[in-house]
C-alpha cells in the first residue's frame, strides 16, 4: 500500500483512488513535541495555582497581629495591601540619605502595625543592583509576630546611578534642614556657598574632592565653622560640623563622630 503526505490541496488531484497521503515524519514529530510541551505547561500552571491556593489557606489567626484590627483574621497578611487599610504612614527614617525605615501605625493609638526595613543590595564591585525590603508585622504585645523579606526593585546601571544621585542630594538636604531656623543656619549657608561647586560636583557624580578640600582648608572663617559643634547624626550628643559632613558623604563611620 502506498501512503502519501498531502502538503497542498492540489496534490489531491494527483492521487489515485486507492492511494493515501505519505506521513512526513519530521512534521509529525514536531506536532507530538508541541503537544507534550503544551501538556507540561498546563501541569506547571496547575501546580502554581495549587501552591498559591495553599499559601492563601495558611492561617495566621493564632498570632495577635495588629493588622487584624482592619482585616478579618482569615485574611493572609503576607498578601494584603496594608497601605490602603487606613493606617498612618509616619515619616521615614534616613541614614546618609538612604531610606532605612518606614512605619505604618494605628491612627488612634500610634502603635506600629507594619514596619518596612530597606537594604541596598550590591555586587562584589560595590555596584547597586537591587533594593531589598523586610516587612515586619507587629503583635499586640509590641513584638514582631510575622516577617517577610523580598527584593522589591532590581536596578540596571542607569537606574542605579539615578538612585545614588538622589541619595547624595538628600544628604545635603539633611544638613541644610538640620539647621533651618536655628542660629547656626547663617554659618552653614556660608559653608555651603564656599564649597558650592564641590558640593554640586559631589551630588552629581559622587566625586570626593569636597572631603580633601575641607581637610586642607586654610580660611580662618571656614575653619571656625567646620570646627563648631554640630549635632551627631545618631542624635547622641554633639560632634563637629566637619565630622557631621564627612559622615554624611561616607568618608568616616559612626564610631568616628
Amino acid at each position: 500500500m502506498m501512503i502519501y503526505w498531502i502538503t497542498n490541496v492540489n496534490d489531491i488531484l494527483t492521487l489515485g483512488a486507492s492511494e493515501e497521503a505519505p506521513i512526513n515524519s519530521e512534521t509529525f514529530d514536531n506536532e507530538i513535541d508541541q503537544e507534550l510541551r503544551y501538556d507540561e505547561l498546563l501541569n506547571e500552571i496547575e501546580s502554581t495555582k495549587a501552591e498559591i491556593e495553599n499559601i492563601q489557606k495558611v492561617s495566621y489567626d493564632h498570632i495577635p497581629l495588629r493588622i487584624f484590627k482592619a482585616v478579618e483574621k482569615y485574611v493572609n497578611p503576607l498578601t494584603t495591601d496594608f497601605t490602603i487599610l487606613g493606617f498612618k504612614k509616619t515619616s521615614p527614617s534616613y541614614d546618609r540619605g538612604r531610606k532605612i525605615v518606614a512605619k505604618y501605625v494605628c491612627l488612634d493609638t500610634g502603635q506600629v502595625v507594619v514596619e518596612k526595613l530597606f537594604n541596598d543590595i550590591r555586587n562584589s564591585d560595590g555596584i547597586l543592583t537591587a533594593l531589598q525590603v523586610t516587612f515586619n508585622w507587629y503583635s499586640e504585645d509590641d513584638t514582631i509576630g510575622l516577617t517577610k523579606t523580598e527584593v522589591v526593585k532590581s536596578f540596571n546601571r542607569y537606574e542605579a546611578e539615578t538612585y545614588e544621585r538622589k541619595i547624595r542630594y538628600r544628604q545635603f538636604d539633611y544638613l541644610r534642614a538640620s539647621v533651618k531656623g536655628t542660629p547656626n543656619e547663617p554659618y552653614i549657608n556660608i559653608l555651603m556657598n564656599h564649597y558650592s561647586s564641590l558640593i554640586s560636583n559631589y551630588e552629581n557624580s559622587g566625586n570626593l574632592a569636597l572631603d580633601a578640600a575641607m581637610l586642607s582648608e586654610t580660611d580662618p572663617t571656614i575653619l571656625a565653622i567646620l570646627s563648631a559643634p554640630g549635632a551627631r547624626n545618631d542624635g547622641l550628643g554633639y560632634t563637629t560640623v566637619l565630622k557631621a559632613i564627612r559622615y554624611q558623604i561616607g568618608t568616616i563611620g559612626l564610631s568616628e563622630l
